[in-house]
């Protein structure tokens, strides 16, 4: 009895703690990149987490990057950002608290630089 009510109490627990979050991924790539944005919103908190990689045959080529990630709600970037040996990064974007959120219709921009190239990739929503 004492199993049944913990478990159940336990499972409870589970579907709440869902209850709120909203998930919203942005993609797109250009001739050399893709990028991924992935958004998580839960009341007046708002995270990402960006994924960016290099298309090329070379990923060793790419040295040391820059992005910057431009939307009417947020605007963050890094310098000296480097690829791992897949030819990708992965990082925590920007958290954000308050009531200026990005929504399904948020189009979003980021900007590469590498190696004297820029290279601009549109994100919608996906």
């Amino acid at each position: 009895m004492k199993t049944k009510l913990l478990l159940s109490l336990f499972i409870i627990s589970l579907l709440l703690t869902g209850c709120g979050t909203k998930l919203l991924v942005f993609t797109g790539e250009s001739e050399n990149w893709t990028a991924k944005i992935t958004t998580s919103q839960q009341d007046d908190l708002q995270e990402s987490e960006i994924f960016l990689e290099y298309k090329g045959a070379d990923p060793s080529s790419v040295k040391e990057f820059n992005y910057f990630v431009e939307s009417n709600v947020e605007n963050y970037g890094r310098e000296g950002a480097t690829l791992n040996k897949g030819g990708a990064l992965r990082e925590k974007g920007n958290m954000n608290r308050g009531s200026a959120k990005v929504t399904e219709k948020t189009v979003i921009e980021v900007l590469i630089e590498w190696n004297g190239i820029e290279e601009t990739l549109t994100l919608k929503q996906k």
